[in-house]
């Protein structure tokens, strides 16, 4: 092995600098113009499949087609080929500051509007009392206690997060 490099080397310092330079060069224009080539053949066949894309989104399924799609249908309803696709359930409301006697409420700081003692959220729960940092609220029964705390914590930007206050 060492005398396969050793004729390599010998071999090269027979080229000069000069042509070895060359060399190098050759190949680097050989593999740019392959990457150019593949290039071009990727993006024309993105493009194909893109533009089949579109135009099968643009079919509509013949009748026969639709009512054998349509006999599906009680079984994706009854979720037996697994569960029952819904919408996912709505975020809880979270307590954003208080205000006297009314607290703002939201999914998001961006959605938080003020509520008083016995009005109902968009989310269906019920306000029972507002005190000096929390609030209870009801729903089916059912009593959960937020805070203001919770809501600032988990805010972006809130204390206890990267760019928030205290840091």
């Amino acid at each position: 092995m060492r005398a396969v490099v050793m004729r390599a080397v010998a071999k090269l310092r027979e080229w000069g600098p000069d042509n070895c330079l060359l060399a190098v060069a050759g190949v680097l224009v050989f593999l740019v113009l392959a990457q150019g080539v593949r290039w071009g053949v990727t993006g024309r066949l993105a493009r194909g499949l893109t533009e089949s894309l579109k135009r099968s989104s643009d079919v509509r399924p013949t009748r026969d087609q639709a009512k054998l799609l349509e006999d599906y249908d009680p079984i994706l309803e009854k979720g037996i080929l697994g569960t029952k696709r819904t919408a996912p359930p709505p975020r809880p409301a979270e307590l954003y500051g208080i205000m006297d006697d009314r607290a703002l409420l939201g999914t998001s700081p961006g959605d938080a509007e003020l509520y008083r003692a016995g009005d109902e959220t968009p989310q269906g729960e019920r306000i029972v009392e507002i005190g000096s940092d929390e609030v209870v609220l009801e729903k089916e029964s059912v009593r959960r206690t937020v805070s203001v705390y919770e809501a600032v914590m988990t805010t972006p930007g809130g204390p206890g997060r990267p760019g928030g206050p205290g840091r």
